[in-house]
């Protein structure tokens, strides 16, 4: 009977609690939806009571700090003005997250362990932010957009502080992946809201052309697209290892705002995340007819539910696609013109770029016959955006980084298939290829991920430090 209790226990504290979440969500929620009717003498007097709970909270609970950051980095799409700038919810998560570093900091019984790709990652915002200052034909606003980079890569060094031990790791990922579930869930209410209703929310009704952009509450539809793959692949690595039924959950919810988003890069990028999944998990024998009938039941409902309304859209979508003439495709054609334009501003400073997020200074689309696009310039591309940005120097750098924590990552997940470490390196891929697309390095989402990837490194590091280190050497 104790036994049966226990086991029972270990179950429950095998689910993390979701009260944080549940309560972070809404507490956003509210704050979103009444700041736009406040004025500043109200939300400063709600800042003056609601900053120094905030910190003590987060400075308090690992889950709760958590928390803030993945639901923060999940909701991009909406800001609040503050002089001129457009604070986004991560940018002003992340802002207090510092403040309260300093007691997490304190708090600790040992120093973090910090390795050599966090190096790699300073030296990343410090040539962003000398690029913008030396290099930019208006360093006043790249200055300002580098601080923008800079708050979107803090995160991962919060991760890193705050993610120190298996324990936190593991529930870091379970937020990770409980966020991601909740993000498809309500793509697919916006959708449906939109078709049945005719309301906009979560919506772009004309992104592409007579199709709508479903982007939830990411920044737009392609980045929604991404989020959802990623997490996708996420939620199957953690079911095919550990076969709970909250995954199959998370595989439709996840698999539902792919869909939804129309995203043809993201979708291609998951399709090949999933072929390498695939060939892993067929090597190290983790599939069987059972689990294959059960994952294949929540993917086949979701088609068969949004396939009546997202098939045509998909058909009109891939219609416009020509493998012999990409630029017959409208987006496309777009990415290519700002690509080749980029590539002229590179070749003026090539070294070390032209400042963080510059491109837009001297684009203009109706310079090029698109007088009906009102957004600024922009690189899709993150690698070009990088290079255009900080030059030869800063993509070696970002280059060097990734390519460290890939082979580090796989070399971990050779000695220790540990299932969150092997779905954060496999979801990884979805980012690695839908970035070519739709740059995402300058959104807080894929440095928490590459974050939490560097923290299970850096664990499995010491774990072998520490073995060596008891096995007594000869001579």
């Amino acid at each position: 009977m104790n036994r049966a209790y226990e086991a029972i226990q270990d179950t429950r504290r095998s689910v993390p609690d979701p009260t944080p979440v549940l309560f972070l969500i809404a507490a956003v929620s509210s704050l979103l939806y009444y700041m736009e009717g406040m004025t500043w003498a109200a939300m400063s007097l709600l800042c003056i009571v609601l900053v120094p709970a905030f910190v003590y909270v987060v400075s308090r609970s690992s889950t709760f700090a958590l928390a803030a950051m993945i639901i923060s980095a999940a909701v991009p799409r909406y800001f609040v003005e503050i002089l001129g700038s457009k604070a986004r919810p991560e940018h002003i998560v992340t802002g207090l997250m510092c403040i309260a570093a300093i007691f997490i900091y304190k708090q600790r019984s040992q120093a973090p362990r910090w390795i050599f790709p966090d190096l790699l990652v300073l030296s990343f915002v410090a040539l962003n932010i000398y690029s913008s200052v030396f290099q930019s034909m208006d360093p006043s606003q790249t200055f300002k957009w580098s601080i923008h980079q800079t708050l979107v890569v803090i995160p991962y060094f919060l991760i890193r502080l705050i993610a120190d031990s298996e324990k936190k790791l593991r529930r870091a990922v379970n937020l990770l992946l409980l966020v991601g579930a909740f993000e498809g869930a309500y793509a697919a209410i916006c959708f449906y809201s939109y078709l049945i209703l005719g309301t906009t929310f979560g919506i772009e009704p004309g992104q592409y052309g007579n199709i709508p952009g479903i982007y939830g509450t990411q920044l737009e539809a392609n980045i929604l697209g991404s989020y959802n793959g990623a997490c996708f692949i996420m939620m199957l690595v953690m079911y095919s290892k550990l076969r709970e039924r909250k995954y199959l959950w998370g595989i439709a919810c996840t698999y539902a705002g792919l869909i939804i988003s129309l995203s043809r890069a993201a979708i291609g990028a998951t399709t090949v995340a999933l072929l390498v999944f695939s060939v892993y998990a067929i090597k190290g024998k983790w599939f069987n007819k059972t689990m294959l009938a059960r994952v294949a039941t929540p993917l086949l409902a979701v088609t068969l539910i949004l396939g009546v309304s997202a098939i045509p859209m998909y058909v009109q979508r891939f219609s416009t696609l020509d493998v012999s003439d990409l630029s017959a495709d409208e987006n496309t054609r777009v990415r290519l013109l700002t690509m080749g334009e980029a590539t002229v501003d590179i070749a003026k400073h090539p070294m070390l770029g032209n400042g963080t997020a510059s491109f837009q200074l001297g684009f203009d689309y109706k310079d090029f016959g698109y007088g009906d696009v009102d957004v600024n310039g922009w690189i899709g591309n993150t690698e070009l955006r990088i290079l255009h940005d900080t030059g030869i120097i800063g993509l070696a750098v970002f280059a060097w980084f990734l390519f460290w924590v890939a082979v580090k990552g796989v070399r971990i997940i050779r000695s220790d298939p540990d299932p969150g470490l092997i779905g954060l390196v496999l979801s990884a891929v979805v980012y690695c290829i839908s970035f070519q697309a739709t740059e995402g390095s300058m959104m807080t989402f894929p440095w928490i991920h590459i974050g939490l990837i560097v923290c299970f490194i850096a664990l499995g590091t010491k774990a072998a430090s520490k073995d060596e280190l008891a096995v007594p050497r000869n001579g």
